[in-house]
């Protein structure tokens, strides 16, 4: 397996840290497994989050355009697949359960992301897709942009 270049890692790694630190979404995302898929195996670590919690969700960099020149200077576009998913039986019935379904799951995503709370984002997010709906099994792929290089701006203060 090729490593992973550092600008996708730390563009996974800003979404991750976005939804798990800032006050606006951390607790949206208390009890949910947020991963990112640049540590190895990452289908292994999602069948062991649904096997404990029944819910998670991976955060993946596939796909940029621009050159090594664009990457160095944060210039590059990059596609973020944000990957949901619930295991209804296991989530619903744990006593983790707060009441968050892979749907909410969807919704806080778009909310954690939104142009409009007004601070700079690591990642804006465009759509989203049902991919498996079995009753048991939920999976959603929510879809959005970020740049390589991307670094969190402090808000303005008065």
């Amino acid at each position: 397996m090729e490593p992973i270049p550092s600008f996708i890692q730390k563009g996974q790694s800003d979404i991750q840290s976005w939804l798990l630190t800032e006050d606006h979404c951390r607790e949206d995302f208390s009890n949910v497994d947020v991963l990112t898929a640049n540590r190895g195996d990452v289908d292994t670590q999602v069948n062991e989050s649904i096997a404990k919690l029944g819910l998670v969700v991976v955060i993946e960099i596939l796909k940029g355009k621009g050159d090594g020149r664009e990457a160095v200077s944060g210039m590059i576009d990059m596609e973020v697949f944000l990957t949901v998913t619930e295991n209804v039986l296991v989530h619903r019935e744990s006593a983790t359960w707060t009441g968050k379904t892979a749907q909410w799951v969807v919704q806080a995503l778009f909310d954690a992301f939104n142009p409009q709370i007004g601070k700079s984002l690591p990642c804006v997010l465009q759509a989203f897709e049902t991919l498996t709906d079995t009753g048991n099994m939920l999976v959603f792929q929510v879809t959005g942009k970020t740049k390589a290089g991307w670094k969190k701006v402090p808000p303005a203060t008065s």
